[in-house]
Parts: C-alpha cells; sequence; structure tokens
C-alpha cells in the first residue's frame, strides 16, 4: 500500500496513516499483515506533471521489487510506516 496524498508530504501521511490504522479492520488488510505501508511525498513526486515522473517511477519500482531496485533508494522521499 502506497500512501501518496495529495499535496502532502511524508511527514503529512505519516500523522495521517495513525489515524487510518485505526479503522477496523485495517490490520487485515494484507499490506499491513507484510509490513508493506509506504508514505511517499506525494506533493513533491507525485502530485505535480514533468519530469519528476521518473522519480515517482523510480520509487514505486524500489517499493514494489527493493531487490531488483536498491539504487532508487537514494535521496528518496519514503517511509516504511508497518515496521
Amino acid at each position: 500500500m502506497v500512501l501518496a496524498l495529495c499535496g502532502y508530504d511524508v511527514k503529512r501521511a505519516r500523522q495521517d496513516f495513525e489515524l487510518l490504522r485505526r479503522y477496523p479492520g485495517f490490520e487485515s488488510l494484507p499490506a499491513a499483515r507484510a509490513g508493506q505501508v509506504y508514505a511517499v511525498d506525494a506533493n513533491a513526486l507525485f502530485a505535480r506533471p514533468g519530469p519528476r515522473i521518473v522519480d515517482s517511477l523510480e520509487l514505486l519500482a524500489r517499493i514494489l521489487h527493493p531487490g531488483e531496485f536498491p539504487e532508487f533508494a537514494r535521496g528518496a522521499k519514503i517511509l516504511c510506516l508497518m515496521q
């Protein structure tokens, strides 16, 4: 699960995640059980058109396939929320 909240950075997405995780049944979601809930800097990477779309795709590649794309972690605005 990737929380890319329009206009929010990672810090704000983390705050809203605390609300989300209180919803009944949240812990039963496959992503929550697997510890794969991530917050990203949507304001910088996903809510704006242009060249940053490549950065956004690299970030998603890192989340979805960390073993395949470890180089995309450098400087990424990403936070695993379930650690």
